[in-house]
């Protein structure tokens, strides 16, 4: 399965994300490498048929006999791949991370409007988190720090830092009523 057709099998499962695609219909946009390695300077490019799908743009050219530039050019960048080994750790993946690590050259709203294919996309095509989310080295990571925080309470968790800092802050206002009453013992009553 090549590249397209994966990310048009991966479009076609989220139907949100396919109905939001449609309205992308004609616009074409280029994804270019700028990565060390085996895809470093390689450009792909595709249009969005009125079906909300991926097409090849070569096939798009030929069809209308022309060469189009393409609306909006994504440059990813070895942040944009890197930025998966933050997602694999928090499990959480943003919609600021699906652009971390993206030169966008031409149409922002374009660009902006793919932001969810974008993290199909990193997903799909990232080696380095397949092979870290994939590892058995990936798996004692997580109970590590599992034992870590929830069994040895070596690390705080927010919760139990918020509680504390919650405690701290009582702590401190009894400390000063109970120093405002210890002033005003000490001072003689001045009112005979």
């Amino acid at each position: 399965m090549d590249l397209l057709t994966g990310l048009n099998f991966a479009i076609e499962r989220d139907e949100a994300l396919h109905q939001h695609l449609k309205s992308l219909a004609g616009r074409r946009v280029a994804v270019r490498f700028l990565v060390p390695g085996p895809w470093e300077g390689q450009t792909l490019e595709w249009a969005f048929a009125a079906d909300g799908l991926l097409e090849s743009m070569a096939r798009a050219r030929s069809a209308e006999g022309l060469a189009k530039v393409p609306d909006v050019t994504l440059g990813l960048t070895s942040a944009f791949f890197g930025s998966a080994i933050t997602q694999v750790v928090s499990g959480k993946p943003t919609a600021a991370s699906s652009f971390q690590g993206v030169r966008i050259e031409g149409d922002a709203a374009v660009a902006e409007q793919l932001g969810p294919l974008l993290a199909i996309f990193k997903e799909r095509l990232d080696p380095v988190r397949l092979l870290i989310a994939s590892s058995p080295a990936a798996s004692m990571a997580k109970q590590a720090v599992d034992y870590a925080i929830h069994d040895a309470g070596w690390v705080v968790t927010r919760e139990e830092f918020a509680l504390h800092t919650k405690e701290v802050r009582g702590l401190r206002d009894a400390i000063d009523r109970l120093e405002k009453r210890i002033l005003g013992a000490r001072q003689p009553n001045v009112s005979s």
